[in-house]
Order: structure tokens, then C-alpha cells, then sequence
């Protein structure tokens, strides 16, 4: 059990990566409690244990997923892996984690484009509020200028290109 378990974190996470197809569905015989003991482990095993348990609508692996991406922010596939999880999440309360992935990614176009359009998936209020801050940024409308920033999820959605 424990191998079919780690090929399956293997196989969603060689997958996470590609942008023009989904990951496959999760079988549906996957529980929560045959990942969360992964989540002991340290390193990148409990991050993808964490992920998938986000995956199932669970929190529990969150803090597996920062720390992973602590030990190295730039680290392209611990970024992806806790953002993706914090998505499906869409708690107010993981919000001030993507900030801070935010402010890693800003000189990375193509990167700040991933994100911003992951982002824009979220319904959480705080992840509105957090998409007006980055549509201030890109258009250098702060609260000093006066200026008015158009809404967030017409500059940020999904179908937004460069």
C-alpha cells in the first residue's frame, strides 16, 4: 500500500507542471488517513503528501507544504505544489502565504503569469483583496496616486495574456 501511495504522489506531481491538461482525478479509494503519516517524513514526500491531502479538501498538510518551500523559495516545484494546494483550499487564512510567494515571483514573467492565473481561481475574500494589491502593482496605481485600479478579476483572470 504504502508504494501504490508514493507512486500516486509521483505521478500527480510529474503533472502538476502541465499547463494545457489537468492531473488525472484521484481514485476514488484514496483516503485522507493512508497520506497524512507521510506528513512525519520530512522533506519532499510530505509535501506531496500535503498537496494531495489538499487535493481531498484537507488542510492538515499545509504546514509540510511551507516548510518545503522554505528550505528553497525558488524552488519552481515546491512553489507549484504548495500554490496549487492553497488554491483547491481557498482559505482567507493561507492568503498571507501567497503574498509571500507573490513578492518571490514578481521578477519572473512567466512565473508571476502562473501564479496570477492560479490565483484568480480562488473566491476567498482575501484572495481578492490580495489580487487587487498585485492589479495595483502591475499598473502602478497605489493609494498615493489617486488613481482607481480596474477590478482584479477583470486584469487577473485565467485568460489573461502578456
Amino acid at each position: 500500500m504504502r508504494e501504490l501511495n508514493i507512486e500516486l504522489v509521483r505521478l500527480r506531481t510529474s503533472l502538476v507542471f502541465d499547463a494545457d491538461r489537468p492531473p488525472p482525478p484521484l481514485p476514488d479509494h484514496l483516503k485522507p488517513d493512508q497520506l497524512r503519516w507521510y506528513l512525519l517524513s520530512s522533506g519532499p514526500e510530505a509535501a506531496y503528501a500535503g498537496n494531495l491531502l489538499a487535493m481531498l479538501k484537507e488542510s492538515g498538510g499545509v504546514p509540510a507544504l511551507v516548510a518545503h518551500y522554505d528550505v528553497d523559495a525558488d524552488d519552481r516545484e515546491a512553489r507549484t505544489l504548495l500554490v496549487d494546494a492553497l488554491v483547491v483550499l481557498d482559505r482567507d487564512e493561507d492568503v498571507p502565504i501567497l503574498e509571500r510567494v507573490w513578492k518571490n515571483v514578481q521578477e519572473r514573467s512567466q512565473e508571476l503569469k502562473q501564479f496570477r492565473d492560479r490565483l484568480a481561481l480562488m473566491k476567498c475574500p482575501a484572495a481578492r483583496e490580495l489580487r487587487r494589491k498585485i492589479a495595483r502593482a502591475k499598473n502602478g496605481t497605489g493609494a498615493e496616486s489617486g488613481a482607481k485600479a480596474a477590478d482584479p478579476d477583470d486584469l487577473l483572470g485565467p485568460d489573461l495574456e502578456e
